[in-house]
């Protein structure tokens, strides 16, 4: 369906750039269009658009609506995810969004993993997450991923060991970049860096969450000091991909 508001909305944000409040109300009113239109793709746009504007609270809103709309979108999610990532928005308002979005609303499998690893990575309802980690074995969710779960959970408590004995051998996986930002600071921390430096390699800081940053930047110093030799068999272990 065709929203007139976002067009509007839009064609003002490419001739003045600026955030202000007139820019905000008329994202905001092109929000409430494409809800009432029931439009996700439209308030998908509308929070890239904000985001851009570094009007966080907008951009925040209008993903919570994208989830609402489109719970168990997954390729809409990781939209959301990687504008996050790009524009700096905290790990605590996605969080929020996304919890927000699917209140009352059954997410995809795909979802529900991504919606976990966020709450880890934030430390936020932790036990919560366990349970339902917990109850996942043999489930709908990917084990290769619950397993990586469980390991950031493991890392997050101290027990180094434990989560890099879950991680290894690494598998055939997609990790998206910051994902894997996160594997290198689990192995790094367990005295795993030779299976790590082509990893890092491979990243991009600039499209990380902090957190995911924070966990890795401790250990590049010494990733340098990792022997040319490792790098075949690491690449073998797991693959990056930009989701």
């Amino acid at each position: 369906m065709y929203n007139r508001s976002l067009f509007v909305a839009l064609k003002t944000l490419n001739r003045a750039p600026v955030a202000t409040s007139h820019t905000s109300e008329l994202l905001l009113t092109a929000l409430r269009d494409a809800d009432v239109e029931g439009h996700a793709e439209a308030c998908y746009a509308i929070g890239c658009a904000a985001l851009e504007m570094n009007l966080q609270s907008v951009a925040t809103d209008a993903f919570a609506m994208t989830i609402r709309l489109a719970p168990s979108d997954a390729q809409i999610l990781d939209g959301i995810l990687n504008a996050a990532r790009r524009c700096r928005l905290p790990v605590k308002d996605v969080t929020v969004a996304i919890a927000h979005g699917l209140e009352g609303r059954r997410p995809s499998p795909l979802v529900a993993q991504r919606l976990c690893y966020l709450q880890l990575l934030e430390r936020r309802n932790v036990e919560a997450v366990r349970q339902f980690i917990g109850g996942q074995r043999g489930g709908t969710l990917d084990p290769v991923y619950v397993r990586f779960l469980e390991a950031l959970d493991h890392y997050q408590q101290g027990e180094f060991t434990e989560s890099f004995r879950l991680l290894m051998p690494l598998p055939d996986y997609c990790w998206h970049q910051g994902e894997t930002a996160v594997i290198i600071g689990i192995l790094c921390s367990a005295g795993g860096a030779d299976h790590c430096k082509p990893l890092a390699k491979a990243i991009n800081p600039a499209i990380l969450f902090p957190e995911e940053r924070a966990m890795m930047e401790p250990w590049l110093s010494h990733l340098s000091l990792v022997s040319e030799n490792d790098t075949a068999a690491a690449h073998r272990e797991i693959h990056v991909v930009q989701r």
